[in-house]
């Protein structure tokens, strides 16, 4: 199958391919996902697979009666899901991401109920701006130039999605990290 998945992903590289791996662990999950990083070297090459630890704690929490609010229980059970799904992303890109093990790291003041801060070397930057506060932040990217200069459009880690810092908003309580 690994074989398949990488011969037609080669011929017809903006197809996606959905696979089901019937497990209810993300760690195991994760095996399956193609690029993984397995110790024992196997890549599926599947861009896509069923997220079946989270349909499974969604089913749970949406039908579970009584008790719903408590921790473990009711939506929480999705909520721990997704979590982990991020925690797991994060973790793996930072394992990866040279700059910041060998980087230099520049501090802002915080302003508002907010932190930034850059990881930068020669070859790369990354911008972790954190929103603490009950409100919506603009970025001000101008406060950063001594370091912003030539960057505007960032990847966000977690979404793969390009950002704008220089016009993002952030929302209440988040955090945003871009890759440049």
């Amino acid at each position: 199958m690994s074989r398949w998945c990488k011969a037609v992903l080669e011929e017809y590289p903006w197809i996606n391919i959905v696979g089901e791996c019937w497990t209810s662990t993300a760690d195991h999950l994760a095996y399956w996902q193609g690029g993984n990083p397995n110790k024992d070297g196997f890549d599926s090459h599947l861009p896509s697979i069923m997220d079946f630890p989270l349909q499974e704690a969604t089913i749970a929490a949406l039908c579970e009666e009584g008790n719903a609010h408590m921790w473990g229980r009711g939506l929480t059970r999705a909520y721990e899901a997704i979590s982990h799904d991020f925690t797991a992303k994060l973790f793996q890109w930072r394992k990866n991401t040279p700059v910041l093990h060998t980087g230099k790291t520049m501090h802002f003041l915080t302003r508002d109920n907010t932190y930034a801060f850059f990881r930068y070397d020669g070859s790369a930057t990354v911008f972790v701006y954190v929103n603490n506060s009950s409100e919506p932040r603009t970025i001000p990217w101008d406060n950063y130039a001594e370091i912003s200069g030539g960057l505007s459009e960032g990847t966000n880690v977690l979404t793969g999605v390009k950002v704008d810092a220089s016009a993002y908003t952030a929302p209440a309580q988040s955090v945003l990290i871009l890759e440049f």
